[in-house]
């Protein structure tokens, strides 16, 4: 059952408004520091209702772009999640919003695989799809078995997902301030 969350609603109009009065902040539906076409772990915190996504004509007109008629646009076609946990500005400064195509099984919670899209700076056509989920890698009631937020303290607000598998299959955690685990397609 997909939840529905008013959250949603709000970061939504904050992107809204900070890319009306000329902020340089990318859209989130894009990849910003991460390399476009490579995977993410995020923990989703909110879907879109059909209403939000056409309110915000970001959300709408890059699916638009990326082949997807307004008129085909539903209920929890996008996805906000989180990549940084928990609390503090950095859950919801780098959330990242995802195309989630039409029978997924990713409900609020899950930690889910996204590939993200390329970079659209201001004024140039889209080329690439947005943020798009993958699949679901941990369900919510799962989470802490192979995957948890590192390191373990519940006082910090840049921890990071780690499931036990990622170093297997290839996932690499980017140095630097965006510290996040990532994996390039087609590396397992």
């Amino acid at each position: 059952m997909k939840i529905y969350n008013a959250r949603f609603a709000g970061l939504c109009l904050l992107s809204i408004v900070m890319l009306q009065i000329g902020c340089a902040t990318p859209s989130r539906f894009h990849a910003t520091h991460i390399s476009p076409e490579s995977m993410i772990l995020t923990q989703i915190r909110a879907f879109a209702t059909q209403q939000e996504i056409l309110s915000i004509p970001t959300l709408a007109n890059t699916l638009e772009l990326s082949g997807i008629e307004k008129s085909h646009i539903k209920d929890g076609m996008v996805a906000d999640g989180r990549i940084f946990c928990c609390g503090g500005p950095n859950e919801s400064d780098y959330s990242v919003w995802f195309y989630v195509p039409e029978g997924s099984d990713a409900s609020v919670g899950d930690i889910v695989e996204v590939k993200m899209g390329a970079i659209v700076l201001k004024g140039e056509p889209l080329r690439a799809p947005p943020n798009t989920f993958q699949r679901v890698r941990s369900k919510l009631e799962e989470e802490g078995k192979e995957c948890r937020w590192m390191p373990d303290n519940p006082q910090l607000w840049g921890r990071v997902l780690y499931c036990d598998w990622m170093e297997n299959e290839g996932w690499i955690q980017q140095s630097g301030l965006f510290n996040v685990w990532h994996k390039s397609v087609g590396r397992e």
